[in-house]
């Protein structure tokens, strides 16, 4: 698991039991900071798959989407550089209600990536089901997630599980 601290703060003993998860999330992190990460601090293990979720950090800033997209596609080929053998499962990037402002970048990050990741091999996009978004998703910061928001963050992986 790599990714900010939406990753960090996941625990996948019970969102997402079906096999062990190497948790590496780093709070705050943004794209380059994952992408320095997995350059510099590599691990000895081949993983069967990957789970990433990145992006929400660096779109919550003035960057334009087109270098976060650019930042995402680097990430994504140093990650199959990396680990060639390991199944990539992307998380889309959740509509934090403290960051509702930066929406539009996020659809348009989520959108761009998903089609971008059709072109690649072993690489899945998932989407969350958040149009039925409630109050009690989201921590009070608006920002991290409760058990009922994991609950929706990881809906779109379940399929791993039930090929496991």
């Amino acid at each position: 698991m790599l990714g900010s601290s939406s990753i960090a703060r996941l625990n996948p003993k019970e969102f997402i039991p079906c096999q062990f998860w190497l948790n590496r999330g780093i709070g705050q992190a943004t794209i380059s900071d994952i992408n320095m990460y997995i350059t510099i601090s590599p691990i000895m293990i081949t993983p069967t798959k990957i789970l990433l979720y990145a992006g929400e950090n660096d779109a919550s800033t003035e960057l334009p989407v087109n270098k976060i997209i650019n930042e995402y596609r680097n990430l994504l080929k140093n990650i199959q550089q990396i680990y060639p053998d390991s199944e990539l499962h992307i998380l889309a990037i959740k509509p934090s209600p403290a960051r509702k402002q930066y929406w539009m970048k996020f659809k348009a990050v989520n959108h761009s990536m998903s089609k971008y990741i059709k072109t690649l091999p072993k690489v899945t996009f998932h989407k969350s089901n958040w149009e039925v978004t409630t109050d009690n998703q989201f921590l009070d910061d608006g920002i991290h997630l409760t058990k009922h928001g994991y609950i929706t963050f990881t809906s779109g992986i379940k399929e791993l599980c039930k090929n496991n």
